[in-house]
């Protein structure tokens, strides 16, 4: 049978027009279908609250809609399963009330989200062969006006029946009566639940033939009898509540259940060894062991001992007891006792827990005392189940165990930063807003008697006393003396000199006590002293919050279940079926982008997370825009967050998004940081739009009714509702997070932006919004994931219920701290994205629907992208005839791919400038090429802008003094900088600077440049012209620590391409 329903659920089966089976990544559902009209809008935001439940004993009703029908979709249980009736659990009490317990879960679960079920009977309620129960059909109640089923009002409560209610109470009197049903069919035969229950008189009667039937009505049987009369109290104020109902399940089946109780027979041989040791009588060794037992749990271990024969372990309180393993003993035979507080340990953490109990002697076994022999089997099988269970969650753990690495060292380090220096102002630059000063034991030395000061506020700040502020690193002066009490200001380290100096940049205005220029009021003095210290609360504040979003994934914290196993081990997903989608709103998308959409939409549950690489210009934001825009458009109630490190990714998205929808929120802390577009999306300009729009609405349309009075009172509440909407604003400034009761002004608000279904905000700027803690986002996309740790991923990831990861680990990986990674063992691990170890590890599991690459080129040239995709991608991009066209230069280069080869000019070679390494030969040629280029843009009237990349942060600070770009290139676009500046941008022209040469070839390491991923960033910035200079020779015959040197790759492909690329010999000081 042909046809899919919304693009996924492959038709088995036409019932009817509005009935219809399908088939979707191998289950089966039942679909009903109902066209929607003006007054079915309800069923959206019921969906939303039906679909936000999931509980391992709960089959949802599941409501899916697109632009004419919504959906009803249940899930068909095949063989396997079976419905609430007597013969599946015969005369089983316990498999009886096991399946009770997870009932009473599953509805105790839907009563915490404040919902019911409303219709709980015996045909709602399945059971697997392994005893695990499911309840069916909830949300159905809450839609049964649209369906044609009809519900099985048997098992309402009287409310239901004589009043049309339902409330919480009506869902534990339908319980009471399946398991009162169930109960007289499993062991009161002569009681026919059917022919003697019609509504609620029918139970005394019913309960009267119970009591008459003694013989049946054992201890068991009457406990439960009286638990099912109080739920089966017509009163609803009187009914038992659900949680006293799992508590009174739990007591009956620990009677059903009752503890073993096993004999230990202690050996001649250990009674005699307890004796010596003890001092005791031979005849009381073992009343004195027993004694030494009492009152502790057992732990089981199974295994071998040192003869490669069976022995049980058991340990009991601090004794353990060696024992033969054999099943057709009656008893423990014990060979061993040990006193060993390791072993004891390890059983405690490691061997399976009971609550069993032991009789120990000679001949210890008695009439009263289990078969140990009976029960060897299945204990070693809960064993084995256990250490598998222990192995899995040490392996999960161990995953992550890199992160909690990477974090206890970012603590240490934000530990050490928690000490104040004395410093003494030396300058200050009023043009730049900036003082410089000198450390105090630098101004004191020489003077007899006078030693270093530091005022420590941390133990672990003495490790730090040797080490300078660092560049670009936040700080706060503060006042030495009473006067300057109150001087408190926050900077930014500008400059240092080690040991000596450090230069503070402040705010604009910020060392003056007015913003009049003229004036000469200083905050600050000359020669006065003051403290200064790093301002590391906001890094502790971000530090804490990755912390426990790290707890909370090692716990199960997430909205994604088993989040932790699945992304440790992909094989947990399911291989899912691709849904079909109809229209693609980007008539643009190639097909490639087309099926990152479709893999995006095709997330459900049991395969959540969805991995998108996209080297460099393949269009990741494009493609992320069309998946917000198809979710927008099928599923009106998903809430979507888009998250990204930087401010810049996140804004990319917002300004391609917001032409398709405008309910959208731009969380930050710093507006200033945002895009111009962004900014207009922050909560208080969005609030303030929508209180203009309700109160335009309100003044063009005052409340009108034919009776004066009920008229008056409707516009009286009309204007309190607009005086509250005015208040609005004030009162949420004035509502600080720490103020935990929230005016109904507040309340409002957050009632106008609940509805809102598109967020954006950076990895950890997002948990600043106060609504943040209470959300559950049904997808989060994160832009740039290869460049976040795994702590900074989960802060928002652990509140997805789907998820999809957009980045590519062959760009750069996560920046972290030197004085962080020396801290750290393994280096290579802690640098390693989560993102390249996901994407591996989906690779593996073969789950090709979770993950996806992006693989047509829009950038660059065709021969810029065929150089860089042949080193580091194995040669997959590709760019079409169209984009290779439109990325053509109007230079006089031969290609798109020039490399200055200085391999034969005498003054090559690098030299070492503090930490790094300027080339002076390489910056003048690089001067020489911009003057050709500058000189044929004018004479072409070209606009090209230009990107100058180089490795080594003092070889750019040399080319910015040689170039003087604003002053000789003042007309023209060119910027010059790291890698790092240019990540997620690009230029027309990009000019890369190696750095690295020296004469005679000798074999250097080159491991700075020759790192792959900002070697990969720098050459794929160019859109038309990539120039590269540098000795070839010596780059291609360096080493690198890992053996692997990129530029080799590059080198080869540019020599085997001779006729698509450009090598010019530099035999002077000419570019030409």
């Amino acid at each position: 049978m042909n046809g899919k329903i919304l693009g996924k659920y492959q038709i088995t089966k036409e019932c009817s027009g509005e009935l219809k089976h399908g088939l979707y990544n191998g289950e089966e559902y039942r679909i009903e279908i109902v066209v929607k009209t003006p007054s079915s809008g309800k069923y959206s935001e019921i969906a939303k609250r039906i679909n936000s439940v999931s509980h391992k004993n709960i089959s949802n009703l599941k409501i899916e809609e697109d632009f004419t029908s919504f959906y009803f979709i249940d899930k068909n249980f095949g063989e396997g399963y079976s419905d609430l009736k007597a013969s599946w659990f015969g005369k089983n009490y316990a498999s009886l009330v096991r399946c009770y317990l997870q009932i009473v879960d599953a509805v105790s679960f839907i009563h915490q989200n404040d919902m019911y079920h409303g219709n709980i009977n015996p045909q709602n309620i399945i059971v697997d062969r392994n005893d695990n129960a499911y309840l069916l059909d909830f949300g159905r109640c809450y839609v049964y006006a649209s369906l044609k089923s009809v519900d099985n009002s048997l098992f309402y409560a009287p409310e239901q029946i004589e009043q049309n209610e339902c409330c919480k109470a009506s869902d534990i009197y339908s319980l009471g009566l399946c398991m009162l049903k169930l109960l007289l069919e499993s062991h009161f035969e002569k009681i026919s639940f059917a022919e003697e229950y019609s509504d609620f008189s029918s139970l005394e009667h019913i309960f009267e033939l119970v009591s008459q039937n003694e013989d049946r009505l054992d201890e068991i049987n009457a406990d439960l009898f009286l638990l099912m009369k109080n739920m089966l109290v017509r009163n609803i104020d009187e009914r038992i509540e659900i949680s006293k109902v799992r508590s009174r399940l739990d007591r009956i089946l620990s009677r059903i259940e009752p503890c073993k109780k096993y004999a230990i027979q202690v050996m001649d041989k250990v009674c005699e060894k307890w004796r010596d040791d003890y001092g005791i009588s031979i005849y009381d060794v073992p009343e004195d062991i027993q004694k030494r037992i009492e009152g502790y749990r057992a732990y089981f271990e199974f295994g071998k001992d040192k003869n490669d024969r069976e022995e049980i372990k058991i340990s009991v309180g601090e004794l353990t007891f060696c024992c033969s393993s054999n099943e057709n003993q009656s008893s423990f035979f014990c060979f061993k006792i040990l006193e060993n507080p390791s072993i004891t340990e390890r059983l405690q953490k490691y061997g399976l827990p009971t609550n069993d109990k032991f009789k120990v002697g000679k001949n210890a076994w008695c009439f009263e005392c289990d078969n140990a022999g009976e029960m060897i089997a299945s204990l070693k099988e809960m064993y084995e189940q256990r250490k598998r269970n222990i192995a899995r969650y040490e392996t999960d753990n161990k995953s992550i165990a890199s992160e909690e690495n990477l974090l206890t060292a970012e603590k240490k380090t934000i530990d050490e930063k928690k000490n104040t220096k004395k410093v003494v102002l030396q300058s200050i630059d009023k043009g730049k807003d900036s003082a410089t000063f000198v450390y105090a034991e630098q101004k004191n030395m020489g003077k007899q008697g006078e030693k270093s000061e530091m005022v420590e506020e941390n133990p672990a700040s003495k490790i730090f006393q040797k080490k300078d502020f660092k560049q670009s690193q936040e700080v706060i002066l503060k006042g030495c003396s009473r006067s300057d009490d109150d001087l408190s200001l926050k900077g930014e380290v500008s400059g240092s000199k080690s040991g000596e100096s450090v230069t503070v940049s402040f705010g604009k205005y910020e060392i003056l006590k007015s913003e009049d220029t003229k004036k000469n009021t200083l905050r600050l003095k000359k020669d006065k002293e003051y403290y200064l210290s790093y301002d590391y609360e906001v890094e502790e504040i971000i530090w804490s919050k990755r912390d426990k979003a790290l707890d909370m994934l090692k716990n199960g914290n997430t909205a994604i279940p088993n989040f932790l196993r699945k992304i440790n081990r992909p094989q947990e997903f399911i291989k899912n079926d691709l849904v079909d989608i109809d229209t693609f709103y980007n008539k643009q998308l190639d097909k490639n982008q087309q099926l990152a959409v479709r893999k995006a939409l095709s997330l459900n549950n049991d395969c959540e997370v969805l991995v998108i690489q996209g080297p460099p210009g393949t269009g990741k934001t494009t493609t992320i825009t069309e998946i917000v825009t198809q979710v927008l458009k099928t599923r009106p109630n998903d809430k979507i967050l888009i998250a990204s490190q930087s401010n810049q990714a996140v804004d990319n998205v917002l300004e391609k998004v917001c032409g398709i929808e405008d309910k959208i929120l731009r969380i930050g802390n710093e507006e200033k940081k945002m895009s111009k577009i962004a900014q207009n999306y922050t909560p208080e300009k969005v609030l303030n739009k929508l209180l203009k729009e309700n109160m335009s609405r309100i003044n063009a349309k005052p409340a009108c009714f034919p009776i004066e009075y009920v008229q008056d009172e409707m516009r009286r509440l009309q204007n309190d509702f607009k005086e509250r909407l005015q208040h609005i604003t004030s009162k949420m400034s004035r509502n600080t997070e720490g103020n935990r009761k929230e005016s109904k002004e507040v309340q409002l608000a957050t009632l106008f932006t609940k509805n809102i279904r598109l967020i954006f905000g950076t990895l950890l700027g997002i948990s600043s919004w106060k609504n943040f803690r209470d959300m559950t986002f049904d997808m989060v996309i994160v832009d740039e994931a290869g460049r976040a740790t795994l702590s900074e991923l989960l802060v928002p990831c652990i509140k997805a219920r789907r998820l999809i990861l957009v980045g590519d680990h062959k760009q750069l990986a996560p920046v972290i701290d030197d004085d962080v990674i020396e801290k750290i063992e393994d280096k290579d691990e802690a640098k390693t994205s989560f993102f390249q170890r996901l994407f591996e590890r989906l690779q593996k599991a073969e789950r090709e629907n979770l993950l996806h690459t992006l693989t047509y080129n829009y950038r660059a040239e065709r021969r810029i992208c065929d150089l860089y995709s042949e080193a580091f991608y194995d040669g997959a991009l590709k760019t079409t005839d169209e984009v290779n066209k439109s990325k053509k230069h109007q230079l006089s280069f031969k290609s798109s791919v020039v490399w200055y080869d200085t391999g034969k000019l005498p003054n090559k070679q690098d030299k070492q400038r503090g930490t790094g390494k300027i080339n002076d030969c390489n910056a003048k040629c690089i001067e020489n090429t911009l003057n050709r280029i500058k000189k044929e843009m004018d004479e072409r009237k070209l606009k090209y802008d230009i990107g100058v990349i180089t490795p080594y942060k003092v070889q750019k600070d040399l080319l910015t003094s040689l170039l003087q770009v604003k002053k000789k290139y003042k007309a023209y676009s060119i910027d010059i900088g790291t890698v790092d500046s240019f990540q997620g941008s690009d230029r027309d022209i990009i000019i890369y600077d190696c750095v690295r040469a020296a004469q005679q070839n000798r074999k250097a390491k080159i491991d700075f440049i020759a790192d792959e991923k900002r070697l990969n960033v720098s050459l794929s910035r160019a859109k038309k012209m990539l120039i590269i200079v540098g000795d070839m020779k010596f780059l291609y015959q360096a080493q690198c620590s890992d053996a692997n040197n990129p530029f080799v790759r590059i080198i080869e492909c540019i020599n085997k391409n001779k006729e698509s690329y450009e090598i010019i010999e530099m035999r002077g000081q000419n570019a030409r």
